[in-house]
């Protein structure tokens, strides 16, 4: 039942994502590539929220707390400084995008330096990097559907058929299915996190999050300071704060976002979007 439950969610997230992105539109490059720069704030937070929180935000971020507790912590605030350095940064690069009309970030260094070699050499350096970004997301995507369904089958199906999904729908809607397609996607997970978080604190008994931290305390002192569960110098001060700088400056590297912030309809839906989106991971 519950297979069948997540197939349907998930097929109908990308069909009707799909359907949406193609109602009324003429396709072209423009439009294909960065939603004919027509995003508004609403669906431009989505899809800024969306590259945010992937299967690692379901996964690797939860696990990571788990299992070490205060080291783990690193990523509320790279959330929050990455929305805060796309305040200012973004802007900039929506501005060259629309200016020059580019759409991708070989585009954009290679205009922006006059240097077409150097744009194909970074072009080729990012796919290099969405292969390998993919195949992370996509074994986080297998661990979870594994784990939820307890099937007896190969993690190698799970990440072809998720695979072969996202490589339709992005080739089919381009970007504004994507976008209509992490709505959909960013609801649910909102959703289900707190009911999982609601049904965990029911269970362990707590009234609320103070009480969390001061059991967490109680039952694993290391945990609540770093370098954390069986944390060393790796994980010392010097490394959460060089990580709380670094992952921000370095957020909008990957291909996939700098292209995002081409498709905002203006800068103010733009720096919206960033506002929203640090509000809501401080909460």
């Amino acid at each position: 039942m519950a297979l069948a439950i997540g197939l349907v969610v998930a097929v109908g997230a990308v069909l009707g994502g799909t359907l949406l992105a193609l109602r009324g539109t003429r396709m072209d490059v423009q439009e294909w590539s960065v939603g004919g720069r027509r995003f508004g704030t609403w669906l431009f937070w989505f899809l800024l929220v969306g590259e945010t929180f992937t299967t690692f935000a379901l996964l690797g971020a939860s696990q990571g707390v788990f299992s070490t507790g205060a080291a783990g912590f690193y990523v509320l605030g790279t959330v929050v400084l990455t929305a805060s350095v796309g305040y200012f940064l973004v802007p900039r690069i929506w501005r060259a995008g629309k200016d020059r009309g580019l759409v991708t970030m070989g585009d954009f260094f290679t205009a922006r330096f006059d240097a077409p070699w150097f744009g194909a050499l970074l072009t080729v350096f990012g796919i290099i990097a969405l292969l390998l970004y993919s195949r992370v997301q996509l074994t986080g995507l297998a661990l979870i559907l594994e784990t939820l369904f307890g099937l007896d089958v190969p993690a190698i199906a799970y990440v072809s058929a998720g695979g072969l999904i996202v490589a339709l729908f992005v080739l089919v809607g381009g970007m504004r299915s994507a976008a209509f397609v992490a709505v959909v996607k960013d609801v649910l997970l909102v959703a289900m996190l707190l009911v999982v978080a609601a049904g965990a604190a029911t269970a362990a008994g707590v009234g609320g999050i103070g009480e969390v931290f001061d059991g967490v305390r109680a039952a694993h002192p290391e945990a609540a300071t770093l370098p954390g569960i069986g944390g060393s110098t790796a994980t010392n001060q010097w490394w959460w704060m060089s990580f709380l700088l670094l992952t921000p400056l370095g957020a909008f590297a990957l291909p996939h976002a700098f292209q995002v912030c081409f498709s905002a309809k203006d800068t103010s839906a733009r720096t919206r979007s960033s506002s929203r989106c640090t509000r809501c991971s401080t909460s």
